[in-house]
């Protein structure tokens, strides 16, 4: 994080990688990027104190709106989506009712065969990101995992905030509450999106993209 940062503010970065396959990434001439610049807040709720991360409020000035809608269909959705140019970089909010049963979420870099999804499962109440079939994941045992947190709907909804780019995912889950960062390794034509429910309850109630 940065020191003595204007109107005491406190940023930092995170860097998007692991020691443990850090050298073995198959990406050439570099390997590995940071995170986002987020800003850190203290939170107090019923349950005590928590650490929020939110993007720094700059980076809206680098948005290009793409996409918009309301309460609509999935199919509809996903039809739609499937039309978009969305490139390597997006930036997306949805807000779904999060209902009781199944999974639902967000599938981006979708291409042949690979996709990495991020969502939540009611049940459990827990934000995941898979990556398990996220693209070139053979060059570390357990690099294709799935990484959850705990997350309790807030007033019946769950906001995810996500940052998409050629090789990294970044989700903040209610306005920061929980943050799951990881590195994926796509091939570079796999730009598609979709929007999935699995035996679930929930509804899309808001979906935002911008390149």
């Amino acid at each position: 994080s940065w020191s003595d940062a204007p109107n005491g503010r406190r940023i930092w970065i995170g860097w998007v990688s692991n020691w443990k396959y850090a050298r073995d990434i198959p990406t050439a001439p570099w390997r590995g990027l940071f995170s986002i610049p987020r800003e850190l807040f203290l939170q107090q709720s019923s349950d005590g104190f928590h650490l929020i991360q939110k993007p720094i409020a700059e980076l809206c000035k680098l948005r290009q709106t793409l996409f918009h809608c309301t309460a609509d269909d999935l199919d509809e959705v996903n039809t739609r989506l499937a039309g978009l140019a969305l490139g390597p970089a997006v930036e997306i909010m949805l807000v779904f009712s999060s209902g009781t049963t199944g999974t639902f979420g967000l599938a981006v870099r979708v291409g042949a065969g690979e996709e990495t999804i991020r969502g939540y499962n009611a049940q459990s109440q827990e934000l995941f990101l898979d990556r398990r079939n996220s693209g070139d994941h053979f060059f570390y045992p357990d690099f294709g995992t799935l990484h959850s947190a705990p997350l309790v709907p807030d007033q019946g909804k769950i906001k995810l905030h996500i940052f998409v780019d050629s090789c990294s995912v970044e989700i903040l889950g209610n306005d920061g509450l929980v943050a799951i960062t990881a590195l994926i390794v796509p091939d570079q034509d796999s730009q598609g999106m979709r929007i999935y429910g699995h035996e679930s309850d929930a509804c899309l109630e808001n979906l935002d993209i911008w390149t």
